[in-house]
């Protein structure tokens, strides 16, 4: 799949976890507790939208921050924050060189 997710580890704290992924979706109480307990996804993304990589980095980021323990697929893989901040820089860098590339065209 291509497809960057983030999976809920820990089974506790349901209530901490569903006020911050409040914040990214309009996924009901519900559905945040089933996709807890089932071991889906809580929030995915695209692998080459840049700003739904930047809201699994907030999640992740405050959950941790919560003692949440998460895990974060890329492609059906196990992976880690690291990653995407370095895919998302990749992902600017490539940005900034068709803007240069842009520039220069319209220079010419």
């Amino acid at each position: 799949m291509d497809t960057i997710g983030i999976k809920i580890k820990t089974k506790e704290q349901v209530a901490v976890i569903i006020k911050v992924l409040r914040k990214y979706t309009e996924l009901s109480m519900g559905e945040i507790k089933d996709k807890i307990s089932t071991g889906k996804y809580v929030y995915e993304c695209r692998f080459v939208d840049g700003e739904g990589i930047t809201v699994i980095k907030s999640i992740y980021r405050e959950l941790s921050d919560a003692d949440v323990e998460t895990e974060i697929y890329e492609h059906g893989r196990l992976t880690n924050i690291e990653f995407l901040e370095n895919l998302l820089n990749r992902y600017s860098e490539i940005d900034e060189e068709i803007d240069r590339m842009l520039d220069e065209e319209v220079g010419k």
